[in-house]
């Protein structure tokens, strides 16, 4: 995982980039549109490489600027799903469907696309998070 200062919204400061796979890795949501910090995630991506990890692709989760802003400044093909495709301002090489299968990593990993970015997720007894505040500072997000 590769910290990156993104414009996203206060409180928070920065977008986690996750390296997904082993030899072969997806670099998912590489959000930051400042040069600044699309070099430490090439940087990153160097050192992998010389180790014999290769970046294969971007994958978006979803379209919000603090998660594509750097997609095309690594020069790899980009996919995302279909409905993040139409929101984007730029093309996407491959379009991911619900339940497709990364074949990356020891096991692999398969695309499960939410209703909506940032979908409530369950907590570990079964009951799910409750969204408070539409980005008002201490009562949640509102990142939608």
């Amino acid at each position: 995982m590769v910290p990156l200062r993104t414009p996203t919204l206060p409180p928070a400061t920065h977008t986690n980039c996750l390296l997904l796979g082993d030899e072969e890795l997806w670099v998912v949501d590489p959000g930051s549109p400042w040069p600044e910090e699309q070099a430490i995630l090439r940087e990153t991506l160097d050192k992998l490489a010389e180790e014999g990890r290769r970046a294969a692709g971007v994958l978006l989760t979803h379209h919000h600027l603090d998660h594509t802003g750097g997609a095309r400044a690594l020069g790899l093909p980009i996919a995302a799903t279909r409905e993040t495709a139409a929101k984007l301002d730029f093309p996407v090489d491959r379009t991911v469907e619900d339940g497709e299968r990364f074949e990356v990593g020891p096991r692999g990993w398969r695309a499960l696309a939410p209703a909506r970015p940032h979908a409530r997720a369950p907590l570990p007894d079964g009951r799910r998070q409750r969204r408070r505040g539409r980005g008002r500072p201490g009562r949640g997000s509102g990142h939608r």
